[in-house]
């Protein structure tokens, strides 16, 4: 067993921060959070330590507009939805350590002066210079437009979640100034038909002095580092992409009144931290001071001399932010050293369009075993089968409906097979040639789950596998427990309630766990018998799905 154990290695994971104008839909799940949470559970598995924490990105421009649209403040906006993703990463057993809101009065002035003082040392290390370029500003205001004090006013930038237009490089439409198709990155003044979003206005371009990453080294410094960090091709060249027309160059400041405020000389008035690069790996560096209250360590795990290995996931709306801002901004300055692990994903559609909240066109996380009364053990797994890491993907309802029937009945019908084989009053030895069979499997599924080789889809695959074995490999009393040990064992990164329940079931102290096994296989001893998962009607399913969806 000991390939599998992870004893002695500690991982920090932050997932990508949720912008808080809405919950979180399956779309963001299935791409950036579940992958974590599984990662998560296979280094505990293993005997690791591995600590969750994310902070909401509150002062990204959708929370603005959205406190626009609903005619509140962004802090009503931003304090809701916090407490309502809370809810829907609980629904599907994602755990984190901790969601940090930083508006609440306990964060809100270290997640200030982490930020600024971050920033600030890249500028005092002369990795940054000020750049001069045509922003669009609202000229005019058609008469009669939906008016507040969010949005911007008559010779104000528009800039963000109120400028739209389309793609210089892909012409598809994108909100903002990068594009969640081909995760170009650029300037507005070259965005195609740029135009206000979200009221009616005319737009006319002025000189605006922003505050740019200008890291030394240029883009050789950052491949390197991007190299050793990401080890995905594909998202490698969105990078190279960017910098062979850009260099190692993205915006650091951004004009807008909501966000944290920055001046600096040569710089135009009224500008905060942008949310897409220094603001966006600013927010994991906060996470990074909560984790030194919960694990009582005193060094943040970005430190440059920290040994805990950080792993960061996002989109491929956040390549760019990522891969040139966050990277970039860590090299940029001594204090902290950039990520030692990206987990990188594709789009994941709803019945082939994207997720979207205001077209009503969205499953939340919450409400697919709330209100669709789905299993969680089974919607995980199916995200795992169906998601975006290699190529856009799409929750389908009908493949969901017959996956989870499935793939329940499968499991539940295993699982009684086994359970049944095993005499009630005494314990049995496992079987020596099912546990070499498990370790080949563990190692296997291991490997998927590193995060230099991560593979979602894989590691799922390996629990498939044992599942279609369980009449080869529960022939006799001591099979059958093998078998329920290495059901429990693999499942349990991706199906964890399940895999408690039949370890538990299967006399096992804690939770599931590899080091129960090289010592001597503990003797399994049955205590009862575990319910069905539940067959799912589509009538249920309707109740989570939107409208046009029904059937």
């Amino acid at each position: 067993m000991g390939p599998l154990s992870l004893e002695g290695q500690e991982f920090f994971l932050t997932p990508v921060c949720l912008v808080p104008n809405g919950r979180a839909h399956l779309g963001h799940i299935a791409g950036p959070l579940l992958k974590m949470d599984v990662l998560r559970r296979h280094v505990l598995r293993g005997g690791g330590r591995a600590t969750m924490i994310s902070v909401s990105d509150a002062h990204e421009s959708h929370v603005l507009v959205r406190a626009h649209q609903d005619g509140v403040t962004p802090e009503e906006v931003a304090n809701r939805n916090h407490r309502l993703i809370r809810n829907d990463l609980a629904a599907l057993d994602i755990a984190y350590d901790d969601l940090l809101n930083p508006l609440d009065a306990t964060w809100a002035q270290r997640y200030a002066e982490v930020n600024r003082d971050f920033l600030t040392e890249i500028v005092e290390q002369g990795s940054t210079t000020v750049r001069t370029e045509p922003m669009p500003v609202l000229d005019s205001e058609a008469a009669g437009a939906h008016s507040t004090s969010l949005r911007p006013r008559v010779d104000e930038a528009v800039v963000s979640g109120w400028l739209k237009g389309r793609c210089p490089h892909c012409a598809q439409p994108l909100v903002g100034f990068f594009c969640e198709s081909c995760g170009g990155h650029f300037s507005p003044s070259q965005m195609i038909d740029p135009a206000t979003a979200h009221f009616d206005g005319e737009l006319r371009f002025d000189d605006i002095a922003s505050l740019y990453l200008d890291l030394p080294g240029g883009p050789e410094r950052l491949r390197e580092a991007l190299a050793e960090i990401c080890k995905r091709p594909d998202f490698l060249a969105i990078a190279d992409r960017y910098m062979a027309v850009n260099g190692a160059s993205i915006r650091l400041t951004v004009p807008s009144r909501w966000g944290l405020p920055w001046e600096e000389d040569g710089v135009s008035p009224g500008q905060v931290i942008f949310s897409y690069s220094a603001l966006l790996i600013g927010c994991h560096l906060v996470a990074g001071e909560r984790y030194k209250e919960i694990t009582g360590s005193g060094m943040n795990p970005f430190r440059r001399d920290s040994r805990v290995r950080t792993v960061i996931s996002f989109g491929i709306d956040n390549a760019i932010p990522f891969m040139v801002g966050a990277v970039g901004c860590g090299l940029g300055q001594k204090t902290y050293k950039p990520v030692d692990s990206l987990l990188v994903n594709y789009f994941y559609d709803l019945e082939g369009s994207k997720f979207s909240t205001s077209r009503g066109h969205v499953i939340w996380g919450g409400d697919i075993v709330s209100l669709g009364q789905a299993e969680s053990d089974l919607t995980r797994a199916y995200l795992c089968f169906r998601n975006p890491e290699f190529t856009r993907s799409a929750f389908q309802a009908d493949e969901f409906l017959s996956f989870h029937n499935e793939v329940g009945a499968r499991v539940s019908d295993a699982l009684a097979s086994a359970a049944e084989r095993l005499p009630a009053d005494t314990a049995t030895a496992p079987s020596p040639e099912v546990l070499r069979a498990l370790t080949r499997t563990l190692e296997h599924q291991t490997g998927m789950l590193d995060p230099d080789t991560f593979h979602l889809s894989a590691a799922w695959s390996c629990v498939e596998q044992w599942i279609d074995c369980a009449p080869a490999l529960t022939a006799t009393p001591e099979a059958a427990a093998a078998w329920l040990l290495g059901f429990a064992l693999l499942a349990a990164p991706v199906m964890p309630a399940r895999a408690q329940q039949v370890w538990e079931a299967a006399g096992q102290p804690g939770s599931p766990n590899v080091a129960a096994l090289p010592a001597g296989p503990p003797r399994v001893t049955p205590r009862g018998g575990m319910p069905r998962l539940r067959t799912l009607t589509r009538g249920q399913l309707n109740a989570c799905l939107p409208a046009t969806l029904h059937k």
